[in-house]
């Protein structure tokens, strides 16, 4: 059985599923079991990078030995009080305490002054390093899923996968004066962890963060308090409401005024439907004949943009709207852009008052 399933796994036909609960310590040996069981070893698959060659976008396999030129991988940031360790996987070649490597994405070259062999919260210093390890190296400056090789411009290994965040929460501090805190503990997470996501509301002003899971969050926020002295109020973010429209309708809007002297006319018929999620404004001009000037359009289509800004419903700005520009009239000397403009505000918002 477990030959078939390795052989299943190798093709990619199959994907293992172990239960287990990390908070209670239960499936955790037998899900380490399963990854040596299952999963091919680096000798078992090839291993390719991406050639740095502008003229030449070819790719080259990498070989799981010790004398090749060194290529390894940052996967894991951890900022440690005696500085930032990286955790990294060495793909070929070996890495030596007191060697130079280069960064392959941004060209700058470090030294590993320090490599350490983890298990758990106890590390070991070690000389050297082999391909297949997985080691952590002290003080170099590194992103998740930087590609480290002994050569300049030598290779780069395929970038990680990150998938989407699948929860957000907004978050503020406890204390109006620990706001620098909370943004000093939020970057530092975000660069440790990829899947973690900080992102300002530009509609509500709230900072959301926004991760895999509730325990994720629920660990980031403990980890604030634990860590930064940050407490913080987390809760759902606000909801951006927008209005649209369900049917569609006519309307025209006319604006006229008359005073001592020169006069305002401005005069649109227009006919709104809905239009497809994502269409925001969709604006056609069906005018013939010059029933309106042509230098009076934009200023229509300006007014119609700023009034649905704010929705005749509730007040929330109005999206996925097709508007018909198919009539109107105008004044030849009263006329003006800014009645145009006017005109097309009044027209569009009572059309929306009958568009359901």
């Amino acid at each position: 059985i477990h030959n078939v399933i390795r052989d299943a796994v190798g093709q990619q036909g199959a994907t293992p599923v172990l239960l287990g609960s990390a908070y209670r310590n239960k499936g955790v040996q037998p899900l380490l079991d399963a990854v040596v069981r299952y999963l091919p070893s680096p000798l078992e698959r090839e291993m390719d990078a991406l050639v740095l060659d502008a003229a030449d976008q070819r790719r080259m396999k990498l070989q799981p030995t010790p004398w090749q030129p060194a290529v390894a991988m940052a996967f894991k940031i951890v900022d440690d009080p005696f500085g930032q360790l990286t955790f990294t996987r060495i793909y070929q070649g070996t890495l030596e305490r007191g060697g130079t490597y280069y960064n392959q994405r941004t060209r700058r070259k470090e030294r590993f002054s320090r490599i350490y062999r983890m298990h758990a919260e106890k590390r070991e210093e070690v000389e050297r390093a082999e391909a297949g390890d997985i080691v952590a190296v002290m003080g170099i400056d590194a992103a998740s899923g930087d590609t480290y090789a002994s050569l300049r411009d030598h290779c780069m290994l395929e970038g990680m996968f990150v998938p989407e965040p699948v929860i957000g929460v907004a978050v503020r501090p406890s204390d109006r004066n620990d706001e620098d805190r909370l943004t000093q503990a939020l970057q530092r997470f975000r660069r440790e962890d990829p899947t973690f996501r900080v992102m300002t509301d530009p509609e509500t002003n709230e900072v959301v963060i926004a991760g895999m899971g509730e325990l994720h969050l629920e660990v980031i926020v403990d980890r604030m308090l634990r860590e930064f002295k940050v407490g913080a109020n987390v809760g759902k973010p606000q909801v951006a409401y927008k209005e649209t429209i369900r049917a569609k309708a006519d309307a025209e809007g006319r604006y006229v005024r008359q005073t001592g002297g020169r006069g305002q006319y401005g005069h649109v018929k227009i006919s709104i439907e809905p239009a497809e999620p994502g269409a925001g404004l969709d604006f056609l001009n069906e005018i013939v004949g010059g029933a309106i000037p042509k230098e009076y359009i934009k200023p229509v289509k300006q007014g119609i943009a700023e009034a649905m800004t704010s929705g005749v419903l509730a007040g929330f700005e109005v999206r996925d709207v097709r508007v018909h520009l198919i009539d109107g009239s105008f004044h030849e000397v009263d006329s003006s852009e800014i009645a145009f403009k006017i005109a097309g505000s009044m027209a569009i918002k009572e059309a929306c008052r009958k568009a359901k």
